[in-house]
């Protein structure tokens, strides 16, 4: 039986078949997603209020309308306005985007490791990517990350065939790589500056003084447009200048503007997970005897190093937060993983390493994507409640509040999270979950908002959905 298996381990995944494995491995996950799970991409505030603002994107280009606020970078959101305006379903193609960066990524990573190592590796990229359910996840959510991740990817790629021959046409593709990237998450370019710079004042090193100057001068007014354009991220920038703090390395209750979070481990830990969480490399821990093999890159490793310090020490823990980053990580760490590979060989054990972590990682996706779905379902049985409640009336809501505009709720929507409410509408409907709440938005709009209107007004429960979330109307 081991040995049947060993003959279609090496037939597929390093045979003359591999080139396949990868596109077929997203398609059948993709299929199970979409067509089993029905998972629409739309998960938690941030994906429906990238929903929102690519459809409003696509009536300022048709009708002449304004956006409302946006929080983030617009790269992903106009890429799905773009394609509302020729007259594709938005929400679909934005997780369509997601999947084919999610594929774009592995692909690239696959070329990485071929460029610099010399060797295939499509079983590591299957064990270590495209079944690591924190990363594969990413590639199926209405989100920026794995877009941005294939930006990171690409450009890593285009830098070490940079490093190899020094061609121009490699550096123009990094700095318009590092444009989108830059314009999808703006944290990304802490991990893809050093590369740009390494580049940029090797051009910058043949020029005589007086062109240094101008180009100098130049690359200042450009970049100080750039940022001019994004004033997001000046605002953010400062947010994390004032609110990075040491004791956050070691603290796992965090205090910030998402309330108060307790998390299973402090800062120091959660920003290594890449290299050890099960979610993101369930043998991680396998590949540290062979770490002896590992050949640094030194531009690479210290945009890690600077997007480490940056997560460290901020008072939010986001598992998100490590996607970007996470094929640079597998690109390090595959010469460990080659002396594992080679250990395992000599003991025939791969056919059993293979299946034990692919059974793992569908394990731990079953345990972990649950809670995704389970967010999923909430949002849209609260969505068919009002409709079925069938009333225009204003709501009062916090965190599914960005989903109902997504699934065609119209009534005006009043946020908790922004403002001190001292009057609230009667007939009015609130939908809340206060025991979620009343911990981690201790002191903060979101409670100070409902415990006056609990005290001050008499509410009458309409509809109790799953999780504890209640619809109330105000009498």
């Amino acid at each position: 039986m081991q040995q049947r298996l060993s003959v279609i381990l090496d037939t597929g995944l390093t045979g003359k078949y591999k080139k396949y494995f990868l596109p077929l491995t997203v398609l059948i996950i993709a299929c199970y997603m979409i067509f089993f799970l029905q998972f629409n991409g739309l998960y938690g505030q941030d994906s429906h209020a990238y929903l929102k603002y690519a459809k409003e994107l696509k009536h300022v280009v048709l009708e002449g309308t304004e956006t409302s606020s946006f929080f983030w970078p617009i790269f992903y959101p106009l890429l799905g306005a773009v394609v509302g305006i020729v007259g594709l379903p938005i929400a679909m193609m934005m997780q369509i985007i997601s999947i084919a960066a999610f594929l774009g990524t592995l692909m690239q990573l696959s070329k990485i490791i071929s460029l610099v190592y010399a060797k295939d590796a499509t079983i590591y990229i299957f064990l270590g990517a495209a079944t690591q359910v924190y990363f594969m996840r990413g590639g199926f959510l209405v989100m920026s990350d794995m877009l941005d991740c294939f930006f990171i990817t690409t450009i890593v790629w285009k830098f070490l065939q940079w490093q190899k021959e020094k061609k121009i046409q490699f550096f123009v593709f990094i700095l318009l790589l590092s444009f989108f990237a830059f314009t999808t998450r703006y944290p990304s370019i802490i991990v893809v500056g050093p590369m740009v710079v390494v580049c940029s004042m090797h051009y910058f090193k043949l020029l005589r003084f007086p062109l240094q100057l101008i180009l100098g001068l130049l690359v200042l007014l450009i970049a100080s447009f750039i940022v001019y354009l994004n004033n997001r991220f000046i605002i953010e920038s400062l947010h994390i200048f004032h609110s990075w703090n040491f004791s956050n390395w070691f603290s796992v209750d965090l205090v910030g503007r998402d309330g108060v979070s307790s998390h299973t481990v402090p800062n120091v830990l959660y920003v290594f997970g890449n290299l050890f969480h099960i979610g993101y490399l369930s043998f991680g821990i396998g590949l540290i005897p062979f770490y002896n093999r590992l050949r640094m890159n030194s531009t690479l490793l210290l945009g890690l190093i600077l997007y480490v310090l940056l997560l460290v020490g901020i008072s939010t823990q986001n598992y998100r937060f490590l996607l970007i980053v996470h094929p640079i990580i597998l690109f390090l760490l595959f010469p460990a993983f080659d002396g594992l590979w080679e250990w395992l060989t000599n003991k025939r054990l791969r056919v059993i390493f293979v299946l034990g972590v692919v059974v793992f990682n569908a394990s731990f996706f079953i345990y972990s994507f649950s809670k995704t779905l389970t967010v999923y379902s909430t949002e849209r049985e609260i969505v068919e409640a009002l409709k079925q409640i069938n009333s225009d009336a204003p709501i009062y809501s916090f965190y599914v509040d960005q989903s109902f505009t997504s699934y065609g709720i119209q009534n005006k929507v009043y946020n908790f999270y922004y403002e001190d409410y001292s009057d609230f509408e009667s007939g009015a409907l609130v939908v809340f979950n206060e025991s979620q709440f009343k911990k981690q938005w201790k002191g903060h709009h979101v409670m100070n908002n409902w415990n006056r209107l609990k005290s001050n007004y008499e509410l009458d429960t309409l509809k109790v959905v799953k999780s504890n979330w209640r619809i109330y109307r105000i009498k």
